[in-house]
């Protein structure tokens, strides 16, 4: 009787030891809350306690031990974040994504250190401004953009205006017409500060999807005055926003990429 309840009392001590291993509860650490040029804060209490809830009931999703999550939902970027399972690590990224209700935007695996965001993503820093496919790669350093193959519409390159008409590589461009619907298309619905456009020139203007697989850019063209004089803007998505460079009565245009112009023979800057 003396050896059971030993026994007894052995039993119970190892499964209480047991018990307090398994209950121990892994520290938060956050590396990099935030980066320079960029606005997302991923030390924020909020975000503090989510991470936390993802340590503790999330599943591990990508390379082995991380749980890949996306962080916030403003109305302009989310960001996300990979927690090590093992050790509560939290690994931040560079970049920002809109987040969409309609379709699953974050692929990733277990057994792989690269992950894929379908959407939009932007990154003053990392000089990103994609939509569609983007995928970053894993390593001790960070998370590392990788560069996507060219895109069909990276044949149009260089675009050049001359002799009164456009070039696109070797073919003429073709201009859509800029109605409103294809405006607010191009413009994701922010499209206020061109749809002086639409309303004044009518059909007068059109546009070019001159975009490549990094930034997006559309060159806008309409007629104006009683000389028909050609006129040029060029629009952008910049930190997520949509914007317009007035440019103004055209002579010359050269578009090497999406970043890389010259209008009537000076350098432009999308900022």
């Amino acid at each position: 009787m003396k050896k059971i309840i030993i026994l007894l009392t052995l039993s119970l001590l190892s499964s209480y030891g047991c018990t307090k291993q398994n209950s121990v509860v892994k520290k938060i650490n956050v590396h990099n809350c935030s980066y320079v040029d960029e606005y997302f804060d991923y030390c924020k209490p909020e975000f503090i306690n989510e991470y936390s809830k993802l340590l503790s009931t999330g599943t591990v999703n990508f390379n082995q031990k991380f749980i890949l999550a996306p962080i916030g939902n403003s109305p302009n970027y989310s960001g996300i974040v990979a927690i090590d399972k093992t050790t509560g690590n939290v690994e931040t990224m560079k970049f920002g994504f809109k987040q969409s209700s309609l379709k699953k935007q974050i692929e990733s695996k277990i057994n792989s250190d690269v992950f894929c965001i379908d959407g939009e993503v932007n990154s003053k820093s990392l000089s990103i401004n994609n939509i569609g496919k983007s995928c970053f790669k894993f390593d001790n350093k960070g998370f590392k953009f990788l560069n996507q193959s060219k895109s069909e519409s990276s044949n149009i390159y260089p675009i050049i205006f001359g002799n009164t008409n456009f070039k696109c590589g070797s073919k003429n461009c073709e201009f859509t017409s800029l109605n409103e619907a294809n405006l607010n298309k191009i413009s994701k619905n922010n499209s206020s500060s061109l749809r002086f456009i639409t309303n004044e020139k009518g059909f007068d203007s059109s546009y070019l999807d001159a975009s490549d697989d990094k930034n997006i850019l559309y060159v806008i063209r309409y007629n104006e005055g009683d000389n028909e004089i050609e006129n040029v803007n060029l629009a952008y998505f910049y930190q997520g926003d949509f914007k317009v460079k007035l440019l103004g009565s055209l002579k010359s245009l050269k578009i090497i990429d999406s970043r890389n112009i010259k209008f009537n023979g000076k350098d432009i800057t999308l900022n």
